[in-house]
């Protein structure tokens, strides 16, 4: 079952081919195989990758998972693309939820704690986020606003089907750190995330007025409405990765970055160490 369901993962999504190598070789280190046991575990994943191929070759005429993109599908800049997925201001995680800042701390320190452990929880999965952030910000990084920061899904939309694994991280954080500043810290980033989040489902259900959050065009649609209304150009200081971008969002990017480096050396300087399983 664990072979079925790694070799599976491909069919939903090109990017899922690296979560699936991801577990693949975590399996190989943490699971003892007999000589049978390996053939029952390597064969099927064999045999589905053969029909995937298949599959992209009849339906495509390419073998290749990058057929259906027509080009490289890793071609951009991952570094752009990582900061993009965190701090762009139409297509972020930190824009809308930045509470989720306490789950990549927690992360950080976990890994840090635990790396050389490579059959830990923590290790396997920061391995399946990683994994899966690591390929979407390649293609992240190519700045298409038409292809990347659109589409009809929260923000970002990568990354939404390993959200709930910072949850964990994010759970180890808090209950680690009792410090009264650190507690302050993240409840005002569960706040803000909390006002987003009901803003958004408050303005576009309830009142029927579409924000559209990923609409591609390179500022905020709510900081859009929010300057119609007061004239106040709040955009301005948020980074904006577009095709167009300056380096003026790179240095909003690092004003951003400064302070949650900070809350990490705090919370690594305050927390209680506890013993891992």
């Amino acid at each position: 079952m664990v072979a079925i369901f790694i070799s599976i993962l491909p069919w939903f999504h090109v990017k899922y081919i690296a979560l699936s190598l991801t577990l693949f070789v975590f399996s190989m280190i943490h699971i003892k195989f007999t000589k049978q046991s390996l053939l029952l575990f390597l064969i099927p994943q064999l045999i589905l990758g053969l029909l995937l191929m298949l599959f992209y070759q009849t339906l495509w005429g390419n073998p290749l998972p990058s057929a259906a993109y027509g080009s490289d599908p890793l071609g951009g800049n991952p570094i752009l693309g990582a900061l993009g997925q965190l701090f762009d201001q139409e297509f972020g995680l930190f824009f809308y939820s930045p509470i989720y800042i306490i789950g990549f701390i927690g992360m950080f320190a976990l890994l840090k704690k635990s790396i050389l452990k490579i059959k830990s929880d923590a290790v396997l999965m920061s391995m399946v986020f990683l994994s899966i952030y690591f390929v979407t910000s390649s293609y992240a990084g190519k700045l298409n606003p038409y292809d990347v920061w659109g589409g009809w899904s929260p923000p970002p939309r990568y990354l939404v089907p390993v959200l709930p694994l910072l949850g964990f991280f994010m759970i180890y954080c808090i209950n680690t750190c009792k410090d009264k500043i650190f507690v302050l810290i993240y409840r005002l980033l569960f706040a803000i995330s909390f006002i987003m989040g009901m803003g958004v489902w408050i303005i576009q259900v309830l009142y029927g007025y579409n924000i559209s959050l990923n609409w591609g065009g390179g500022t905020n649609s709510i900081l859009e409405k929010i300057n119609m209304h007061t004239h106040i150009n709040l955009s301005q200081f948020f980074p904006s990765f577009t095709p167009h971008m300056s380096y003026y969002t790179l240095l909003l990017t690092d004003l951003y970055l400064i302070p949650i480096l900070l809350i990490t050396k705090y919370y690594l300087k305050h927390k209680n160490n506890i013993k891992l399983n």
